[in-house]
């Protein structure tokens, strides 16, 4: 499939900026956050991403997709959708559409409404590959 030229799901994705293109005033505090607080992605097979943070590279327990914020991708007509699901009190259960683009071989960009987010692929050892989603 088309979206494994995209992402690659033997890599994480550490989350290295957020940019709010309507109001940047507060991107700096976000992107210091950040650096304490880091957020990956890992992305596997049959269309499911998993959100990761404040983990241990060098803990393969760590990537347990049980600890992850589970969401959805797919690729469609040409883009790649990341499906972020989450519980609010105005909508009950929610979901955000979010595109996918990859900026090069190791930077993809995730747009979200007026927000960007900037990941950069990191290496995790193949034994690391032992886990599959349950959602």
């Amino acid at each position: 499939p088309i979206a494994y030229n995209i992402i690659d799901t033997s890599k994480v994705y550490l989350e290295i900026s957020t940019t709010n293109t309507f109001d940047n005033s507060k991107d700096s505090i976000f992107n210091e956050h950040l650096k304490s607080n880091p957020t990956y992605l890992k992305f596997y097979r049959n269309g499911r991403v998993g959100e990761f943070k404040n983990i241990n590279l060098n803990d393969i327990n760590d990537l347990n997709p049980k600890k992850a914020e589970s969401y959805l991708y797919r690729y469609k007509k040409g883009k790649f959708i990341v499906q972020v699901y989450f519980k609010h009190p105005q909508c009950g259960e929610c979901f955000i559409k979010q595109t996918l683009n990859k900026i090069s071989n190791d930077t993809i960009k995730i747009i979200s409404g007026d927000h960007i987010s900037t990941y950069i692929k990191k290496d995790i050892p193949k034994n690391y590959l032992i886990y599959k989603p349950e959602w």
